[in-house]
């Protein structure tokens, strides 16, 4: 089932709903053929941030009709007027702003800017991009050294195969230019990562993908499938983060290597 089969439902649902101003799909289920879950951020009524009670019932109920009529694992995200303009808010934060301004509106306009309007603030917002994959390597190797069975090997996966599209948030916010893709569009991600820096990403891709593959057949990942990921991400990080010329040419000269060497 396609993000855009069911979009009328969401439309229909939404729209009675006066309470909800506005409403805004985005995330990676924009990008897939076949979704099994959905993010949808609200912007609701609420005074000094403080949301009644009621309008937290109502949309309870929203949310379950949503599953219900989709069979689909639905996310409402709530948001207040106050977060529109503080740069503390998650509505702000480089890890959902860029998805969240390539969104898909499904009632009324979602107020958000991209964070690369704040200028003043362009230097914070890179640490908080380069915090993200470092904690993200940080949680990978944890749990490369646990369980890479079902549902947590396919996060170990789902962590790093949003690298490319962070590197590119990190590189516009470097070069103070707008996001040039959502970062949850990972094919895409990966194409553009792949032309700016001559890699061939569609290889990558692949092993992704067959990784996924053999963890819905086997229930499990390979160590050494799972490490040769690990490795991949880690140049990746290296890649981007290191800031001294010479370096980074030996490291880009080590990521082709080894991407070239990573074999479906």
């Amino acid at each position: 089932m396609t993000i855009f089969s069911i979009t009328p439902i969401f439309y229909k649902i939404i729209k009675k709903e006066k309470f909800i101003k506005a409403a805004r799909i985005y995330g990676s289920s924009l990008y897939l053929d076949d979704t099994i879950d959905i993010d949808i951020a609200l912007l609701i009524p609420s005074r000094y941030g403080v949301v009644g009670h009621t309008i937290y019932k109502r949309l309870y109920n929203v949310r379950k009709k949503l599953c219900d009529l989709t069979g689909l694992d639905i996310d409402l995200i709530p948001h207040t007027q106050d977060e529109i303009t503080n740069t503390n808010s998650p509505l702000w934060h480089p890890r959902y702003n860029p998805s969240l301004v390539f969104g898909k509106d499904i009632k009324a306009k979602f107020p958000i800017k991209p964070m690369f309007f704040k200028k003043s603030l362009s230097n914070w917002f890179t640490d908080m991009v380069a915090y993200n994959l470092y904690d993200t390597r940080c949680i990978v190797r944890r749990q490369a050294l646990r369980s890479l069975n079902g549902e947590e090997a396919r996060i170990f996966l789902a962590k790093m195969i949003h690298g490319p599209g962070n590197a590119l948030v990190h590189l516009s916010l470097c070069n103070k230019k707008a996001c040039q893709t959502d970062p949850s569009n990972i094919e895409e991600s990966f194409s553009i990562f792949g032309i700016k820096y001559g890699l061939d990403m569609g290889r990558i891709l692949e092993y992704f993908n067959k990784s996924k593959n053999i963890i819905s057949k086997t229930g499990k990942l390979p160590m050494e499938r799972a490490l040769n990921i690990l490795s991949w991400y880690e140049l990746l990080i290296a890649l981007i983060l290191n800031n001294s010329p010479k370096t980074k040419g030996l490291i880009l000269k080590k990521f082709k290597q080894y991407s070239a060497g990573l074999k479906s």
